[in-house]
């Protein structure tokens, strides 16, 4: 028998739910994710996250840009050109 992630379900208002792996024991966990892509998933806007940094505590940060409809390409070229100016995405947090 293998050993399973925990799961968090979020039941929608419109029906349905949908089940993630827990992170640790927070189970406020989903809704904080949701808080910084929910409002642009319900609009239809594309949007890029990027690796931004790491804060004191040593836990990653990122950089989210959000474009108008149907700007997935300028949201990739503006993605492509902060990694090209960056290394934050191949830097690692350290090991705990």
């Amino acid at each position: 028998m293998t050993a399973s992630a925990p799961e968090y379900k979020a039941d929608f208002a419109g029906g349905g739910s949908y089940i993630i792996p827990e992170y640790g024991q927070d189970d406020s966990v989903l809704l904080r994710m949701l808080r910084f892509t929910a409002p642009f998933n319900f609009a239809g806007n594309p949007t890029i996250t990027m690796p931004s940094g790491i804060d004191a505590a040593g836990l990653p940060l990122s950089l989210q840009l959000v474009g108008t409809h149907v700007s997935e390409a300028l949201l990739c070229r503006a993605g492509h050109a902060f990694q090209q100016r960056t290394d934050w995405h191949t830097r690692r947090p350290p090991e705990p």
